[in-house]
């Protein structure tokens, strides 16, 4: 099994905070400007900043990538409410950090998530078939229904229902809402995460 030693610097008069998720606020948002909390040595230098733009590895969902200042972005993890941005070297800035993510890898993203929601929606609603699973990644994009192959008539109706959706053009809204307020609305999953959010900036 690899090993290796890992030292983490606290760069003084800063104190650690859970990383402030800017993109949820402002999706279409491309750069930003951050304060460094942290840098993390070893195989694997990573870098954690009180705010990002950078979505992490999680929900079936690949990182962003980009850049901080004059580094790459490799990777993103979320741990207990921190985001590691893993580079492939130390930046310039200490202190103070420019970044700035792949926006065309973001926004394929978005339109293959948004689109894997709707298919989601045309197989329960026309088939009565959840959706168990999903998985994006680079080149393709997968969901998980439980039995059997779908027949190529059922296939069909669910194309032309997505498709009929996608024509309409229908704005997709995003909102942050108190567990109150969200179990009044007609939610195809219940949020199983709940948390406080800081003011966005």
């Amino acid at each position: 099994m690899l090993s290796y030693k890992l030292a983490v610097r606290l760069i003084p008069t800063m104190t650690p905070t859970p990383t402030r998720k800017i993109f949820w606020a402002d999706p279409y948002r491309r750069r930003f400007t951050a304060q460094v909390l942290e840098r993390h040595e070893g195989e694997r230098p990573s870098i954690v900043l009180n705010r990002t733009l950078f979505y992490p590895t999680g929900g079936g969902q690949p990182h962003d990538s980009g850049r901080l200042g004059d580094v790459r972005v490799l990777a993103v993890e979320q741990q207990n409410g921190r985001i590691q941005h893993f580079v492939d070297h130390w930046p310039s800035d200490d202190e103070e950090i420019t970044g700035e993510i792949d926006w065309p890898k973001r926004l394929d993203h978005m339109q293959q998530h948004s689109g894997q929601h709707l298919l989601s929606a045309a197989f329960l609603d026309l088939l009565g078939r959840p959706t168990v699973g999903f998985h994006l990644s680079a080149d393709s994009v997968t969901i998980d229904i439980p039995g059997s192959a779908p027949a190529a008539a059922e296939l069909d109706q669910v194309l032309a229902f997505t498709q009929t959706i996608i024509s309409e053009d229908r704005p997709i809204k995003s909102a942050v809402l108190p567990a109150s307020e969200a179990a009044k609305m007609p939610l195809r999953k219940a949020p199983l995460v709940r948390f406080s959010l800081p003011s966005w900036g």
